[in-house]
C-alpha cells in the first residue's frame, strides 16, 4: 500500500514539475516577446525624433523664406 502511495506522490510531483516548466517557458516567451516589442518601439521612437528634427529645420527654413518675402513686399 505504501509503495502505491509513494508511486502516486512521485507521479503527482512529476506532473507539478512539468506544469511549472510549462509556465516558466510561457513566461520566458512572454518576456522575450515584450523585450522585442520594446526594442522595436525604441527604434521607432529614435526614428521619429530624427524626423521631428528634420521637420523643425524645414519649418525654420520656411519661416525664414516667408520673412524674406514679407520684407521684400514691404520695400
Amino acid at each position: 500500500m505504501e509503495l502505491r502511495a509513494s508511486k502516486q506522490k512521485v507521479k503527482t510531483k512529476g506532473q507539478v514539475v512539468s506544469q511549472q516548466d510549462n509556465l516558466l517557458s510561457e513566461h520566458q516567451a512572454a518576456i522575450e516577446k515584450g523585450e522585442a516589442e520594446n526594442l522595436n518601439l525604441r527604434q521607432e521612437l529614435a526614428n521619429l525624433k530624427v524626423e521631428q528634427e528634420e521637420n523643425k529645420k524645414k519649418v525654420y527654413f520656411a519661416s525664414c523664406v516667408l520673412c524674406r518675402v514679407k520684407f521684400a513686399f514691404m520695400c
